[in-house]
């Protein structure tokens, strides 16, 4: 368990990384100067996010139902949702 919310958290870092990288880079778009948007990052945010989205539905929910309470998993969907 402690492996699985470990990776999750370092993921949660590299996409938070990747995300300030492009967002600094859309606002710059945003305010008029000519930057290069690279398809290649968004696609690497777009791949990084698909995959933790999925190692959570398939590894910490199923865990976190047996685990926690009705109370404590509406939380926990509030919280992923508000990140996605």
């Amino acid at each position: 368990m402690r492996q699985m919310i470990d990776g999750l958290t370092a993921d949660h870092r590299a996409l938070e990384a990747c995300w300030q990288h492009l967002r600094g880079v859309l606002e710059r778009i945003a305010a008029g100067e000519c930057v290069p948007l690279l398809a290649d990052e968004v696609e690497v945010l777009a791949a990084c996010h698909e995959r933790h989205m999925e190692r959570e539905e398939r590894d910490l929910l199923p865990m976190a139902a047996r685990l926690l309470s009705d109370e404590d998993l509406a939380r926990l969907d509030h919280a992923m949702r508000g990140r996605r």
